[in-house]
């Protein structure tokens, strides 16, 4: 049989997984693999398949260092404009640039959890207000009171 994934033959009809690049072989077994396609981007060099498109690197693809993490996710703790630098960098991040796409995605989030955020404190504000005025708390009276007896 034939390995879908690198091309080889493999004499075991009965094995689990290609012995050259451990693809399972269990997955569409009922088709015959003698006839099965070498990908067109697959190429043979020295005897050897190599898989040209997993061979290259894409630039978002590398793991971003904890310092890039860490420095993302410290800026809204800048003091008077770290919160507005924040909200424009995840904007930024998530919608334009060149961020990785693990960035992209946590930016994406992170503005949909701020959103939610806004939206239940501003509910919860006015449900809190709402029960405020049917208790019969008077906010001009008590600062009457505040104001006249200080």
């Amino acid at each position: 049989m034939i390995c879908k994934s690198c091309g080889r033959t493999i004499d075991n009809e009965h094995s689990n997984f290609c012995f050259y690049c451990g693809t399972s072989l269990k997955e569409g077994r009922a088709g015959d693999f003698a006839a099965v396609q070498v990908a067109e981007n697959q190429e043979y060099n020295k005897g050897t398949i190599r898989n040209t498109v997993k061979a290259e690197a894409k630039e978002g693809e590398k793991p971003l260092p904890m310092s890039n993490w860490l420095g993302s996710m410290m800026l809204p703790f800048i003091p008077i404009i770290g919160g507005v630098a924040y909200i424009i960098m995840l904007v930024y991040w998530g919608f334009g640039g060149k961020a990785p796409e693990s960035k992209k995605n946590w930016a994406r989030a992170s503005l949909i959890v701020i959103a939610v955020s806004l939206i239940l404190l501003v509910f919860y504000f006015s449900v809190g207000l709402q029960q405020l005025e049917a208790s019969g708390f008077d906010i001009n009276s008590y600062m009457q009171q505040i104001l006249v007896n200080p």
